[in-house]
């Protein structure tokens, strides 16, 4: 099997991407110019505990040595959150169908927030106006 994985440390700029051998930040593997580059999610692997997304050039053009993309794995989904940030921040963009994808999700999220909150507020107020109803005393 061809790669592999190795811990660095990074270091996010507005105009690159460089990693180095460890915190101290003595010894640069490599810088990577953000031009051009875009971001895409990649499918957890089968037994991959990681959060794993991608930085590939929108040029076809190789990345690093001979990798079309560099995929970044991450502990937890809020640390892939955090760079993804960063990045966007940076002027790295994600692919446009997954912008899209999002955009619809959270549309589609939003609508059913609305309408779960407008049936729970006029449960709330017909709950309300049976609860007074009660505590009115009767005439007689």
């Amino acid at each position: 099997m061809k790669g592999g994985s190795k811990d660095y440390w990074f270091v996010l700029t507005a105009e690159s991407l460089s990693w180095y051998k460890d915190e101290e930040e003595k010894e640069k593997k490599f810088m990577l110019p953000l031009d051009n580059l875009k971001l895409r999610d990649v499918e957890k692997g089968f037994m991959s505990s990681k959060h794993v997304f991608a930085i590939f050039n929108t040029e076809q053009r190789n990345v690093y040595k001979d990798l079309r993309q560099i995929e970044l794995a991450c502990d937890t989904q809020e640390d892939v959150d955090s760079w993804k940030a960063s990045f966007l921040r940076a002027g790295v963009y994600p692919e446009k169908d997954q912008v899209h994808e999002r955009f619809s999700i959270r549309l589609k999220t939003t609508t059913r927030l609305e309408t779960v909150f407008s049936v729970v507020i006029d449960f709330s107020d017909t709950l309300q106006a049976k609860t007074h109803f009660r505590l009115v005393p009767k005439l007689k």
